[in-house]
């Protein structure tokens, strides 16, 4: 994957684990967003950056849960490299005359992304930028398994045994899928659509998924036979 970023400064230390979206949504967005398309109107701080990235989640407002995508206000889009990862948050306003809400934001789809961004934080191997200014942008693939499951594994986290939900997987996912209980709808949306997009390649009877508990910070699923 080409990788074109021209930063102002050192983004520090780079860490080896990937993550799921910040705890903290930055604030404020809105303020940040050039719809002008006038370079001479964006922030000072603002770099350019061209990139095939995946999209991995919508928000209805900052700090909110998931909602619709129709629904949603910022896309979160995703590239994954060796040692990190860096996420963009994409307002509506920006990326709504470009893309499709119900087919094009779908979870898992690739997207090419050319524009301006700012930095945000970085944090557990993640980066995090906003969207300032759309040059280009359009949906360029359906994602490769590989991506699906990355994917799949930034929603695995978890404190507690309640934090957690399992769920079987769709061919050619693995039959028992667990990710935090309030990503489980949107992680079932991704394999569904990641199924749906491939060829019939397998048929597998699963076990029975009896439980799920936090090991490690992560969401392990517990099967047995089915009789």
């Amino acid at each position: 994957m080409k990788h074109t970023i021209l930063l102002t400064s050192c983004l520090g230390v780079l860490f080896l684990a990937a993550c799921s979206a910040p705890t903290t949504f930055p604030q404020n967005t809105g303020d940040l967003v050039n719809s002008g398309g006038d370079t001479s109107t964006l922030p000072p701080d603002a770099m350019p950056y061209s990139e095939n990235l995946i999209v991995t989640d919508f928000w209805a407002v900052p700090e909110s849960g998931v909602e619709e995508n129709n629904e949603a206000t910022t896309l979160t889009l995703t590239a994954y490299f060796e040692e990190y990862t860096e996420i963009l948050f994409l307002p509506r306003t920006l990326w709504n005359n470009y893309l499709d809400p119900l087919e094009d934001t779908t979870p898992g789809n690739g997207i090419f992304f050319s524009g301006w961004i700012v930095w945000l934080d970085a944090g557990a191997g993640s980066h995090y930028y906003q969207v300032v200014q759309v040059e280009a942008l359009e949906k360029i693939t359906t994602p490769t398994q590989d991506e699906v499951e990355a994917i799949l594994n930034t929603y695995n986290y978890c404190e507690q045994d309640s934090d957690c939900a399992s769920f079987y997987g769709d061919c050619p996912l693995s039959c028992h899928l667990a990710v935090n209980k309030d990503k489980l709808e949107l992680a079932q949306q991704i394999s569904q659509n990641f199924a749906s997009s491939q060829e019939p390649q397998c048929m597998y009877g699963c076990n029975e998924i009896v439980s799920v508990s936090c090991e490690n910070y992560q969401c392990v699923p517990q099967g047995r036979q089915r009789e």
